[in-house]
C-alpha cells in the first residue's frame, strides 16, 4: 500500500531482515510474517508487535497481526485536521494488535479504549507497553485495554460501562466476516455495539468501520443492520482517500445515528 510508511521486521531463510516498503512494496505475505511492523502516520510512528505463528483460529487468530484495512483507515485520519484528535476519548473495536488506537493516543487523544476478545489482550498490553503508553510510560493512564465480544453473553453491559463517558471517535477495521455456512452471525450485534457507543455523545460521534469485500454478502447484511438499528452509513468514496489507498477490495463507512 503506497503512502505510508511501513517498516517490516521479519525472518526470511532463517536470517532476520528488514523490509521498508516505501522502497519495496507492501504485500500481504509480508505484513502477516513479520513479528514487528513499524508504521510512520501523521508524523508518529507506532510500533506494533505480532503473532503471526498464532494466526490460528485455536490461537489467537486474524487479531494477531495487522492488516490493510487498519492501514487504509490511519491514511484516512492522518486527512482529518489534528485538533480533532486533541482531548477526545476514542473506542477502537476488534482492535488485533491495537494500531489505530495507539495512533490517535500519539496523536493527543485524551483516552483511549482499546478492545478486542479475551485471547488478544495480551498482544495488545505488549504494544501498549512497547510504544510508552503504559504504566511504565510517559502517558501513562492514556490508553486502557478492556475485553469486548459483541454477541459474548454480557457484552452489551461491557459496552454500558465503556459508554459511561462520552465517546468521540469509534474506529472498527476489518471486523466483519463470513462463516464456512455463507453466514455472517456477528454482524448484528458488531453493529449494536457501534449504536451503543455513538449513544454515549450528545455531540454527533465519528464512528469509522473498514472491511474487505471479501462476499457481497457482508455488505449486505452490514447495511441492514445499520438500518434496523436507525443509523446512517455513508461511504468514503475512494477518490477522497490518499493516493496510493484507494484500494477496489475494501470500503470505508462513517455512521452516525438517526
Amino acid at each position: 500500500m503506497q503512502g505510508i510508511d511501513v517498516r517490516l521486521s521479519l525472518y526470511e531463510d532463517g536470517q532476520a531482515v528488514t523490509r521498508d516498503c516505501a522502497e519495496d512494496p507492501l504485500d500481504r505475505w509480508g505484513l502477516h510474517a513479520s513479528h514487528q511492523v513499524d508504521v510512520t502516520m501523521g508524523g508518529k510512528t507506532v510500533s506494533i508487535h505480532q503473532a503471526p505463528q498464532s494466526l490460528t483460529p485455536s490461537a489467537i487468530g486474524v487479531g494477531a497481526v495487522v492488516w490493510e484495512g487498519e492501514l487504509l483507515m490511519g491514511q484516512y485520519l492522518c486527512s482529518v485536521p489534528r485538533h480533532r484528535f486533541l482531548g477526545c476519548r476514542v473506542v477502537e473495536l476488534g482492535a488485533g494488535p491495537g494500531l489505530l488506537g495507539l495512533l490517535l493516543a500519539k496523536w493527543g487523544a485524551r483516552q483511549v479504549v482499546i478492545t478486542d476478545k479475551g485471547s488478544v489482550l495480551p498482544l495488545i498490553r505488549k504494544n501498549v507497553e512497547l510504544n510508552g503508553l503504559g504504566d511504565k510510560g510517559q502517558l501513562r493512564g492514556q490508553v486502557e485495554v478492556a475485553e469486548l465480544e459483541w454477541g459474548k453473553q454480557g457484552y452489551e453491559t461491557a459496552l454500558g460501562s465503556i459508554a459511561q463517558d462520552p465517546v468521540d471517535w469509534v474506529l472498527a477495521a476489518d471486523c466483519l466476516y463470513i462463516d464456512n455456512e455463507g453466514q455472517s452471525p456477528s454482524i448484528p450485534h458488531f453493529v449494536k455495539a457501534c449504536s451503543i457507543l455513538c449513544g454515549s455523545n450528545a455531540r454527533e460521534t465519528k464512528c469509522l468501520v473498514s472491511f474487505e469485500l471479501r462476499s457481497e454478502e457482508v455488505k449486505h447484511q452490514f447495511l441492514q443492520a445499520v438500518a434496523e438499528n436507525k443509523m446512517k452509513a455513508k461511504l468514503i468514496p475512494r477518490s477522497s482517500l490518499p493516493r496510493g489507498c484507494q484500494i477496489d477490495y475494501i470500503e470505508l463507512y462513517e455512521l452516525t445515528k438517526g
